[in-house]
């Protein structure tokens, strides 16, 4: 747990570089501060030349941060999120973000839309989060949300993930760059664009294989959909277990290399090659 020392009440105005609105001046290097309970919409602006120990946006500021233009520009070693306001836009060389919002309709939450940045590890709970098109992300843990429905992560073209773990929530995987490596224990990933190199799918996880590629899906339990209009672009599924879902289109170019015995959906007149 911090120690905060510097504490944003904003009370002079919105600007994040006016001192009066902090307890010890304008935030600066290795401090930790937390932004206290307000409504303001504060803008972006570009404070990435101080490096934070820890910032703090917690569940009772109201406000906004920066835009989706003009995002806020600041790093730090260590920075959560969890405000209960209106959206969160922010840029910045983050080693440890943990993100944890009350409600999908009220917060959208961007990292990393504008400028190269990256974070080191990343922590989501709960609420909408969406991994930014200028985001290197070396790796992601969506992890236990309170009930199901309460957590949506999206990745938008142009992102670069390492490693994504999920146990929960849902993931939107409208695109990427990179090779990443996906493991999904629960809740539903939904690929409607990109590239997935490798993806694991255990447990009672469920992807939904719209659009995009995935390389080599490792199965070892949960569902596989791939019961849409259109060719399925997998390229080997190594099964194990689970249960595969398939629709009314031919998806004779997957090739599905049988390891173990499991459950099978098929479409009359479809088809599967297997191994």
């Amino acid at each position: 747990m911090a120690t905060f020392n510097n504490y944003g009440a904003f009370a002079v105005d919105s600007g994040w570089g006016t001192a009066g609105n902090w307890s010890a001046g304008v935030p600066v290097d290795g401090q930790e501060v937390k932004v206290l309970t307000n409504s303001r919409t504060i803008p972006g602006t570009d404070h990435s030349l101080v490096q934070l120990d820890v910032m703090l946006a917690a569940a009772d500021f109201l406000g906004a941060l920066g835009s989706i233009g003009t995002p806020m520009r600041i790093d730090a070693a260590e920075c959560t999120l969890e405000h209960g306001g209106a959206n969160l836009y922010l840029d910045g060389i983050i080693a440890n973000l943990y993100t944890d919002f009350p409600s999908l309709a009220a917060t959208a939450c961007v990292i990393n839309s504008v400028n190269a940045k990256t974070v080191t590890a990343w922590r989501h709970r709960r609420g909408r989060a969406t991994v930014g098109a200028a985001c290197t992300l070396t790796a992601m843990h969506i992890i236990g949300e309170p009930a199901p429905g309460q957590s949506i992560v999206q990745f938008v073209a142009g992102c670069t993930p390492t490693l994504v773990e999920q146990e929960c929530g849902k993931i939107i995987w409208d695109g990427n760059a990179g090779t990443p490596t996906v493991n999904v224990d629960g809740g539903e990933l939904e690929q409607n664009g990109g590239t997935i190199t490798a993806c694991t799918l255990r447990g009672t996880g469920k992807i939904k294989h719209g659009a995009g590629t995935m390389t080599t899906l490792t199965m070892k339990g949960g569902i596989l959909d791939i019961t849409g209009p259109l060719a399925h672009a997998i390229g080997t599924i190594e099964y194990y277990d689970g249960q595969i879902l398939q629709g009314s289109y031919a998806d004779s170019a997957i090739a599905v290399n049988v390891r173990a015995r499991g459950r099978m959906g098929w479409m009359p007149g479809t088809s599967l090659t297997l191994h």
